[in-house]
């Protein structure tokens, strides 16, 4: 599931859009390669809900694929938008494994344009040890 979301997200990061890493029709393990994100009853398997999400028409996400970071990396945001006109606030937030929140980044409101990528100015998280971290995007829209 992670492997196919960060796949689909590194390709629209890159400006594609409509390809996925593993089929979406058969059974699972019909005597092929093929393992779809739906098992032979229907039930949806994880891979379907990261395809789901890297498919979404916007959000926002970091700009890399790194799931590991050193206490000196930035990081870098982006909206990634594909059929969404309007305004939309981004707020980052990084909070350290019991649920702290350290950061709180506002990069404002932000006008999205049908087809496009939008990377925003790094930032660096204020993490000072090794630990494990959660850094969260919330992308709301604005009502006129």
């Amino acid at each position: 599931s992670f492997c196919g979301y960060n796949a689909s997200k590194d390709m629209r990061l890159q400006g594609f859009d409509g390809l996925t890493w593993c089929c979406l029709s058969s059974g699972a393990n019909n005597g092929s390669y093929m393992k779809p994100p739906i098992d032979f009853y229907g039930y949806k398997k994880l891979g379907f809900y990261g395809l789901r999400d890297a498919y979404r028409d916007v959000y926002a996400c970091k700009r890399d694929l790194y799931v590991s970071f050193g206490t000196e990396d930035t990081v870098e945001p982006a909206v990634v938008n594909y059929s969404v006109n309007g305004k939309y606030r981004l707020t980052v937030t990084v909070s350290d494994e019991n649920g702290t929140q350290l950061d709180t980044f506002d990069y404002g409101v932000l006008s999205l344009d049908s087809e496009n990528l939008t990377s925003l100015n790094e930032f660096k998280p204020s993490w000072k040890n090794e630990g494990y971290y959660t850094i969260s995007f919330i992308l709301e829209e604005v009502k006129k």
